[in-house]
């Protein structure tokens, strides 16, 4: 018994040392991680620029630091991240770790969508159509849209039917809008299906009302 107790003892050591040194093999791979990345960020790396803010912001493997991250996602950004000038936009509109600030929103949205990420020419859209720190233009918003939806993404092509349904920045026209609805739920837009399936109905509704009252003018 007490030789079964010290190989079960020593086992149980053995398995503790073997956690510990993990451990600090992790520790020490993430370290060396995180300065491959500062390393390669001062160099002027814009997607590890944009990985590094990331960490920060979201508090992975680093202490959360919102403001060190948002200034390594601005320095991804202006190095050429897609990505971090995306995440700062979306920080900025929404005010997440940050005040709302739609100027600077709206800044790193248009390069975002300049550099054609379709969603952020949506967002973009948005903004112009809302006078979300821009001045209100439809006509603008409706070209955002365009030129989302253009490129299948399915947000653009749900607002630019919300657009046309109401005419609003471009002529109404609803078997349009129609179409446009069910691109954006084709395309995966669980909204897009929502909106198709209601103009549908809104549409066939419109057109029993007229049957109706034709046959009841006909009748008289």
């Amino acid at each position: 018994m007490k030789n079964l107790f010290l190989k079960t003892s020593c086992s149980l050591l053995l398995a503790l040392s073997s956690l510990s040194n993990a451990h600090a093999q992790d520790s020490s791979n993430d370290k060396s991680y995180l300065d491959t990345l500062r390393n390669s960020c001062n160099d002027g790396d814009a997607d590890n620029c944009y990985v590094l803010g990331t960490l920060y912001v979201d508090g992975d493997g680093v202490q959360k630091d919102t403001l060190v991250g948002l200034t390594l996602l601005e320095r991804g950004c202006e190095l050429g991240s897609i990505g971090a000038c995306t995440d700062l936009g979306e920080a900025y509109l929404s005010g997440k770790g940050v005040g709302v600030n739609y100027s600077k929103a709206n800044y790193y949205v248009s390069k975002a969508c300049d550099a054609d990420d379709l969603f952020s020419c949506s967002v973009l859209g948005t903004m112009h159509a809302r006078a979300m720190g821009v001045r209100r233009n439809l006509e603008k918003a409706v070209e955002l849209f365009t030129k989302s939806c253009d490129g299948n993404e399915p947000y653009g092509c749900m607002l630019l039917g919300k657009m046309s349904e109401s005419g609003f920045g471009t002529k109404l026209d609803l078997n349009q809008s129609l179409e446009l609805f069910n691109k954006s739920c084709t395309l995966g837009s669980s909204k897009g299906c929502d909106e198709y399936k209601r103009l549908l109905s809104k549409i066939e509704d419109a057109k029993v009302k007229a049957e109706t009252a034709n046959k009841n003018t006909k009748a008289e």
